[in-house]
């Protein structure tokens, strides 16, 4: 890996960190409470967003798009020292970079433009793309997730951050359950889930306990709420915290290998995601 490279992947986990730490600073200063109600089949509880939350999403995107592009540009700047070795000039250095490509037949075309990249390295950087690792899931690859949420941050600014599942916290207190639900015990987010788009009121969660809620309870019921952020790319939700610990360590793992051919460990080539609405 060289110095560039080094750098600008130091300075997208140091973006990343930013983040995480202003989005903990956010759920500090704020004690938010969500109403909770109980469907009228009986059947799971649902959490309505509450009156004035507006927490800084497009602050939080812009650190997001930020630190993608950093890790994005680490891949490039190794290309691009790797297409000038041994004092090579590339044809057409406008178009040197990380190629990502959909097809064998598009790396063809694509590699063209590589033409003074050493064979070893050109080849590695074959074998990692995307159509070439197999994965039960097409878009689960880190350097695909990578290439789109670069492009979608330059081009449309649709990165943004959402809530997670697991920072809701409800007390069960005072909720017994009754006969067993074919459906067992679930958790849904809709996909806007808390981003401040909706007005209070509109249901944003349904937690689904296994089975009927029996009884009629009668205190006020609601949940705290703590943002954890994360991205929806390719109709996956992935937390920010992965995309720091994860890609950026498969990136790096990439970087090593493509550069002295250093094995790339295999758990590092798709992320652990969650289907989203």
């Amino acid at each position: 890996m060289n110095q560039w490279s080094r750098l600008k992947l130091t300075r997208s986990w140091w973006l990343f960190s930013e983040l995480l730490g202003r989005v903990e600073v956010w759920n500090t200063s704020g004690d938010f409470a969500a109403d909770v109600r109980i469907l009228e089949d009986r059947s799971a509880l649902e959490f309505l967003t509450p009156a004035g939350f507006r927490p800084p999403i497009a602050e939080w995107g812009l650190l997001v798009g930020d630190a993608v592009h950093n890790a994005r540009s680490a891949l490039d700047a190794l290309v691009w020292d790797l297409a000038h070795s041994e004092g090579a000039t590339p044809g057409a250095p406008h178009r040197v970079m990380f190629p990502v490509t959909k097809s064998e037949r598009e790396w063809k075309s694509t590699v063209k433009s590589l033409e003074t990249v050493p064979e070893g390295p050109l080849e590695r950087m074959r074998l990692a793309q995307p159509w070439a690792v197999e994965s039960p899931e097409p878009n689960q690859s880190w350097l695909k997730i990578l290439s789109r949420l670069d492009n979608d941050d330059k081009h449309r600014g649709r990165v943004v951050a959402l809530p997670m599942q697991e920072s809701i916290g409800l007390d069960m207190n005072g909720l017994s359950l009754g006969e067993p639900l074919p459906e067992g015990g679930y958790m849904h987010m809709w996909g806007s889930g808390l981003d401040g788009t909706e007005p209070a009121g509109t249901p944003f969660a349904r937690f689904g306990l296994g089975a009927r809620i029996a009884g009629d309870p009668a205190v006020h019921r609601t949940a705290s709420i703590q943002l954890a952020p994360a991205v929806v790319v390719f109709d996956q939700m992935i937390p920010v915290a992965a995309l720091q610990q994860e890609m950026l360590g498969f990136i790096r793992g990439l970087l090593d290998e493509v550069a002295a051919g250093a094995e790339l460990h295999e758990t590092w080539i798709t992320p652990q995601t969650r289907s989203h609405d």
